[in-house]
């Protein structure tokens, strides 16, 4: 999600801040130019996790941690455990991300370190994508509850999160609160998120036409902000209103879009919509399609 990857760089952001005062901090003046080997690291990981190549990051964010810890830097140490779990995260790897998160938490408060918003945000996201909404919940609400200390997009991002979770749940009630707290519509900064829980308002309130159009203006901004993993959601989501709303075409060209998308970006759901939209082309009598999702499936990496 978009939210989520704009707290990563900021956490990025502030772990660069702290490198270079504490760089600084010996008894003669530092060469300008230099760089830490755990900035060098560090900022080759970012690269990686910017450019979306996760399982890149993912191997960059181990060696900065190893050097972290080689360092004993106690915030560079959390900072890189988090980003090692965001990183896991994006590939699919919950369960070690989950591993990370702990260590982190675990470190933060051997070090008498401050609560950390966005890293109970990053839990709470991979708690939901493990599919334990309940404790995602109990989780959030630590960013969500009135007296959170939570920066404004870290508070953002875990209210999107909150209307995901409504919207599987079939709870428009709570849908339509994290909606409507997440603020206006475009130009809002967060324009996709607000069009998106939007869009699956209606669709749960039943004005399907002005959903699958909300849907289209989620995926052409998330396209804009290179947010290709978000993008993808949202053409999911259409596919899947378009097929229950009776026009399974329609479905198979959003499922083939979703599907080529995630494999090039080696999203493990690649092959689930890739299936789906030929299963959906074979109703239609669409061979062209199908011909072009086997032809994607074929060329995936065997699970």
């Amino acid at each position: 999600m978009n939210g989520l990857k704009q707290v990563l760089r900021a956490t990025l952001a502030t772990m660069l801040t702290v490198l270079v005062v504490t760089g600084c901090a010996s008894k003669q003046p530092p060469e300008p130019a230099r760089e830490t080997q755990l900035g060098t690291l560090d900022r080759s990981a970012r690269l990686a996790y910017d450019l979306g190549q996760y399982d890149q990051a993912v191997t960059l964010y181990h060696a900065v941690l190893d050097r972290a810890l080689l360092e004993d830097e106690p915030l560079a140490i959390v900072t890189a455990r988090y980003n090692l779990a965001a990183s896991q995260l994006a590939v699919g790897e919950y369960e070690d991300a989950l591993r990370q998160i702990d260590l982190a938490d675990a470190e933060r408060m051997r070090r008498s370190g401050p609560q950390d918003a966005a890293l109970t945000l990053l839990r709470a996201t991979v708690l939901y994508r493990l599919n334990r909404p309940v404790e995602a919940s109990a989780v959030l609400d630590q960013i969500l509850t009135s007296d959170s200390a939570a920066a404004p997009d870290v508070r953002e991002a875990g209210l999107f999160l909150d209307g995901l979770m409504a919207a599987e749940a079939r709870d428009t009630d709570r849908l339509s609160a994290a909606a409507a707290a997440l603020g206006p519509a475009p130009p809002a900064t967060n324009a996709a998120d607000v069009l998106e829980l939007r869009a699956w308002l209606d669709r749960l309130q039943g004005t399907t036409s002005r959903a699958l159009k909300g849907f289209e203006q989620v995926v052409a901004l998330r396209r804009a902000e290179g947010d290709y993993r978000g993008m993808n959601r949202a053409l999911t989501s259409a596919a899947d209103l378009a097929e229950d709303t009776g026009d399974p075409g329609l479905a198979a060209a959003y499922m083939l879009r979703a599907g080529r998308s995630a494999a090039r970006l080696e999203q493990r759901d690649a092959r689930k919509w890739l299936e789906h939209a030929v299963r959906l082309g074979r109703a239609t009598g669409d061979t062209g399609l199908v011909e072009e999702a086997q032809a994607e499936i074929e060329q995936l990496p065997e699970t």
